[in-house]
């Protein structure tokens, strides 16, 4: 079943597209019944008819510097925040590689002793049948 974020792409997608949204091309795309479509369709055609009023709207001077200083420290601090996160994540993905490395180094120290036995056991059964 559909949902609405489907169908608001799927409209978006055939008003791309230049296509005509209608249930029967919104159907082709997401699936589903007429009857779960028909009132999604008609919530993203006001959705898109609020917009394109709002886009109307005349904002003054005024207002729109002060939403852009508002919006501008918004994105500041979502920057902040991400790079905070981005910083942890670097951090713990240093940590897990150093453990990783040490763990091969380990690996590669025990082979090398197995190596080691497996090939002083080789010589002593070698040296077993040469005396047989």
């Amino acid at each position: 079943m559909p949902t609405q974020t489907d169908v608001d792409d799927a409209c978006a997608q055939l008003e791309g597209l230049g296509q005509t949204v209608s249930q029967k091309s919104v159907r082709a795309i997401t699936g589903g019944s007429y009857t779960t479509l028909g009132p999604m369709i008609q919530h993203w055609r006001a959705a898109q008819a609020e917009e394109a009023r709002l886009l109307d709207v005349p904002v003054p001077e005024s207002v729109a510097a002060a939403a852009d200083l508002h919006l501008a420290r918004l994105w500041e601090e979502a920057v902040r925040a991400a790079s905070q996160e981005h910083d942890s994540l670097r951090h713990e993905m240093k940590e897990l590689r150093s453990t990783g490395e040490a763990a091969r180094a380990k690996a590669e120290d025990i082979i090398a002793e197995l190596e080691a036995e497996r090939d002083a056991a080789r010589a002593a059964v070698a040296q077993k049948v040469e005396e047989l």
